[in-house]
């Protein structure tokens, strides 16, 4: 058992908070759990971190894991869109190079979850795709949207309760067929049994 169990929060910024919970809160469902303004930073990191930031807010989504938001009042924070790009309704702002975050995906129970939060996007007037169903790896359901931010947001569910869950192999998963070194144990363990095959027949000569 790993000692990381999932994130402890995930920082994103907005410049308009407001809007920002209205999305989450109001209709995602989120908890909002924590708050924090400039005048009450607590003494430490957020304290010698610049004045600019406004306000720092934490949804909670469960397990443990949150998702937090930094407000920069009149800063352009509009998110590119995504590189899969033609998943997500909408033009989304160009993309001028890769960030260093994609996009992200909340998780939700099974597909029945994840038609009930495409219902609350729709009613609340915001334009959201169709359940998208990958029949293979990573085999996962998916709606996508793009939040007030202009944040390319996935809500995602592995469906654990879908019958060919039961079907599918190990290998059905793992679909690289040239995976990277990490991932090739054996083949590096006979390179290097190799190797030392080679040595011991040199030092014998």
């Amino acid at each position: 058992m790993g000692l990381i169990t999932g994130f402890n929060h995930v920082v994103l910024v907005t410049n308009d908070m407001e809007k920002t919970v209205r999305f989450y809160r109001d209709v995602l469902g989120l908890k909002l759990i924590a708050t924090v303004a400039p005048s009450t930073r607590p003494p430490g990191t957020l304290t010698r971190s610049g004045n600019e930031w406004n306000r720092l807010y934490f949804f909670e989504l469960g397990n443990g894991d949150t998702l937090a938001f930094a407000e920069f009042l009149g800063k352009d924070t509009i998110a590119e869109k995504s590189y899969f790009f033609g998943a997500w309704p909408g033009e989304g702002r160009p993309i001028t190079r890769l960030q260093k975050m994609e996009h992200i995906a909340l998780n939700v129970e099974g597909e029945r979850q994840l038609k009930t939060v495409q219902k609350r996007l729709r009613r609340a007037g915001f334009a959201v795709s169709e359940v998208q169903d990958l029949k293979g790896s990573p085999f996962v359901k998916s709606i996508y949207v793009y939040d007030p931010n202009g944040i390319p947001l996935e809500v995602a569910t592995f469906d654990r309760k879908d019958p060919s869950l039961k079907t599918r192999k190990a290998s059905d998963w793992f679909r690289d067929m040239n995976p990277v070194p990490a991932l090739r144990p054996a083949k590096s363990a006979r390179r290097a049994n190799g190797a030392v095959a080679v040595k011991a027949k040199a030092a014998r000569v």
